[in-house]
């Protein structure tokens, strides 16, 4: 992909740090709340070496409470053969998921 002829890794992927990419297909963990899934997210995308294991659940929370997921971050994901949360509430986790690695941008694509 490129930006303004450049690649998204070029100067060292800064670009790349700035730009979050959502896909069609929600791919989540059916057995994991919506809360669990955000704190996963963002412990694996969030640098370690510049922030503590407080302040990525503290930034998951905060993408959570901006996209109306607080009523339901106790409920299970959910799946084909598990009730979990709605169709919506699950674009908008992986939404979340997207924003919880701090991106200005966030690509979504649309079905």
């Amino acid at each position: 992909m490129l930006f303004n002829g450049k690649t998204a890794d070029a100067g060292g992927g800064s670009m790349a740090r700035r730009i979050g990419f959502v896909t069609q297909d929600d791919c989540l963990f059916a057995s994991l709340t919506v809360r669990e899934s955000l704190h996963y997210s963002a412990a694996l995308r969030l640098p370690s070496a510049t922030m503590t294991r407080a302040a990525k659940e503290q930034a998951a929370e905060e993408v959570a409470a901006t996209l109306g997921l607080h009523s339901c971050k106790d409920t299970i994901i959910g799946g084909m053969f598990v009730r979990g949360v709605s169709g919506g509430e699950r674009k908008r986790v992986s939404i979340a998921q997207g924003g919880a690695a701090g991106p200005g941008r966030a690509w979504c694509t649309a079905r």
